[in-house]
Parts: C-alpha cells; structure tokens; sequence
C-alpha cells in the first residue's frame, strides 16, 4: 500500500453532524474539505435529494444547523459585507486586545501599531488566530 501524499490528503472530504429531520423523511450533513491556501477546513452542509446528496450552502464557513420541518433547514452564516466586516473587526480586537509592540520602545498598541515591526507582529498574531 502506498503512502498518502499531501495533495491526495487535500480530496478527502469529512462528515460532521448527520442529522435526520423530525419525521426521517429527510437528512442534512456538514462537509469539511481541507483548504491549503487558508491552513484550515472549508465546511458546507449537503441535503439527501433523491438518490443523492446536494450541495446546500456554497459558502465554506456553514457548519452548524437544525431542522425546523421537513422542508426547513435553519444555519447561522455571515452572508451581508457589513457583517462580515463587523465580525473581522471583534475577532481583531479579541486577538490583539491589550497586547503591545514587543520590538520598539514605544510599545505602541498592536490594534494600531506605528512601527514596521509593530505592523509585521499584529499580522503574524491575526493570521495565527
């Protein structure tokens, strides 16, 4: 048996969450796929249609859902620009919140850094979150 390479790694799709609605008429599952480019997951939920599985969201950051009826799938996603900014915005403060330049004198604030090395540390620190 060979070895798995990275790149075969990269197809592997996984399951999460299989749901079944209220009267097991239909079914729901979230799906990850790795993403490379971002170091992380991608996740969709799919729907049991017909004889298959379909592609519900496109969005690759839905994962969490419930059943309202047979025909209602209810999922929380950031889908208007402002929301997303606004969600960017309190992960950045979380991340950065009191924490200060470790390489100059003047230990400016990493939310808004004033030296190269203060602005290199806060992306380092936003792309680690």
């Amino acid at each position: 048996m060979d070895k798995l390479q990275r790149d075969e790694f990269y197809n592997y799709r996984f399951l999460s969450n299989l749901t079944v609605s209220p009267e097991k008429t239909a079914a729901a599952v979230t799906v990850w796929k790795a993403d490379p480019k971002n170091n992380g997951y991608t996740s969709n939920i799919w729907v049991r249609k017909d004889q298959g599985f379909a592609q519900l969201t496109a969005m690759d950051k839905e994962s969490s859902f419930i059943f309202d009826d047979e025909t209602t799938i209810l999922f929380a996603a950031s889908r208007d620009s402002q929301d997303k900014k606004k969600a960017e915005a309190k992960k950045t403060a979380s991340v950065l919140d009191g924490r200060v330049c470790p390489c100059c004198k003047k230990h400016c604030p990493l939310a808004k850094p004033k030296c190269s090395k203060g602005k290199a540390v806060r992306a380092k620190a936003l792309k680690d979150a």
